[in-house]
Parts: C-alpha cells; structure tokens; sequence
C-alpha cells in the first residue's frame, strides 16, 4: 500500500537545509509526486524555489517505513516559500493547485496526513491576531474538498527568530505559535509540533538540515502517537545532538541583547553580526 502526505505551508515546509549537512536518505519504499506521478523519492523533495533543500518530510517518511516495513511512503509537495496564510485560502492558486495534486495522489494511494508549516509570514498583529480561525477555516475547505477527514500536523514556528531584530515582526512568533497550539486544542485531530531547540541557518529564518531531520522525527511521533509534543515534553536529552550547532544561536542571542540594551550602534550590530555569520 502506497500511503500519501500532503507537505502545504511556506518555506520552512518546502526545506531550505543544506544537503551537504545531512547523510542522504533513500529507499525505494519512498517516493514524491512529480507532475502528477509517483517518482522515486531524492532531495530537495520541493522546486518551489532554486534553493530548496533538505525537508522535514524526508525524516517522517523514512521512519514511517521502518515501523511500516511493508508499505510505501509518498510526498505530495505543494509548500511555497514565503507565502501567506492568505495566499492559501481556498480560491487561490497554492489552494487549489494543492487539492489537484491531492486527488491525483488518491487514484492510487491512500492520502493520510496533512504536514503544515507556516507563519513566519504572518507575524504582524493584523495577521497572527486572527490566525487560529483562518487556518481552521481553510483546513475545513480542504478537506472537504479532497475527500479525506485525516489529521493536521502543524509544526511550530522555530524560537531563533527573534534573533532578526532587523524584521521587527519576527519578535512576535511566539503569537503565532499560540495560535497553533489553540488550534491543537480545539480540533481533535490537529495536532502542535514543537520546535523548541532546533537549530537555524545563517539567516535565521529557515531551520538547519539538521534541525529538519529531527523535526520530521517529531512530526511523526505527532502523527504515529496522535497527540500534540509541546515544548514542555522536550528536554535536554531529546533536544538535537549538535553542540556545534548552538554555539552561533548563544552567540547570536548574546550581541542581540547586546544590541537591545543599547550598548551596540546599529552599524557596530551589523557588522559583529556580519562577522559572526561569516565565521559560523
């Protein structure tokens, strides 16, 4: 059986780590839909853009064939970078191009999840104030328009972004994530996936390859245990082995306090910051 997950959301979703980061993933039981049909699965899983990369869903497939030795995992991959809760309401483009791409998926497997990430786009007041009730109501749509009552996976917002203090809308992730979590709360089959110490890129606002592979591990314990993994759940054994990796965040979070405080000019905080990112 050749079981189908839709991977909807912006860039995050799309994976935008770095392959040479990661060992490669590949079994013939893993597969991605390219031009409506079953390919056999490689990285980047997405085109949406030239720098697509490393993605959470090669992660969550790989372990689902492990305790499905029998069956077939396959990646419906529709994750736009950038985009908007808006752009994805029911009537727009990325809407409807993912419900076509989700009956193809159906003629010959079994669609099974809906695998969301998004938000970094709408971290404005005016957005993320009314975000739980917008996500609901597309989420609705879609179902009911490909056919199939499955449940959501909705991947946190990742916690470096405040460390953008040049985007000041970034500070307000943490609304957002609120909103998924209420979301979790008052659906029975939505379930929050937190990204609590996952790492980031240089640019601080797309997840490391890293960071991906443990977050799609996360995702499917969500998915296999059919239960929210809030932060609280995540503790300094489970958090990812990459000691490497956090050195640049605290050294990030310290010249951004650094700079909040007022002791740095904004040029001195660009060009520490510049100097950091080269060395990371």
């Amino acid at each position: 059986m050749i079981y189908s997950f839709l991977l909807i959301g912006q860039s995050n979703m799309a994976g935008r780590g770095d392959l040479k980061e990661v060992s490669p993933i590949s079994d013939t039981r893993l597969l991605m839909m390219r031009n409506g049909r079953w390919q056999p699965l490689h990285e980047p899983v997405s085109s949406d853009r030239p720098m697509a990369g490393a993605s959470l869903g090669v992660s969550f497939a790989k372990r689902f064939i492990e305790e499905h030795p029998g069956d077939s995992a396959a990646l419906i991959p529709c994750a736009d970078g950038g985009t908007t809760l808006q752009e994805w309401h029911k009537g727009e483009p990325l809407y409807e191009h993912a419900v076509f791409c989700a009956r193809q998926a159906q003629r010959n497997s079994r669609l099974t999840a809906i695998l969301w990430h998004q938000g970094e786009s709408d971290t404005l007041p005016e957005q993320y104030s009314s975000y739980r009730i917008r996500l609901e109501e597309m989420i609705t749509a879609l179902k009911e328009d490909i056919g199939a009552d499955i449940p959501v996976l909705m991947g946190a917002l990742g916690e470096y972004l405040p460390y953008m203090i040049y985007d000041e809308k970034y500070q307000n992730y943490g609304f957002v994530n609120q909103q998924l979590i209420e979301c979790a709360q008052n659906n029975p089959d939505y379930y929050y996936v937190s990204a609590k110490g996952l790492s980031c890129n240089r640019d601080m606002l797309h997840f490391s390859a890293k960071a991906l592979r443990e977050f799609g591990l996360r995702y499917y314990t969500a998915f296999s245990q059919k239960r929210s993994i809030f932060d609280e759940e995540i503790t300094e054994s489970l958090l990812l082995p990459a000691a490497e990796e956090s050195g640049f965040l605290k050294n990030m979070e310290r010249l951004c306090a650094e700079y909040m405080a007022g002791r740095l000019s904004r040029e001195a905080f660009e060009t520490a910051r510049a100097e950091l990112v080269r060395n990371a």
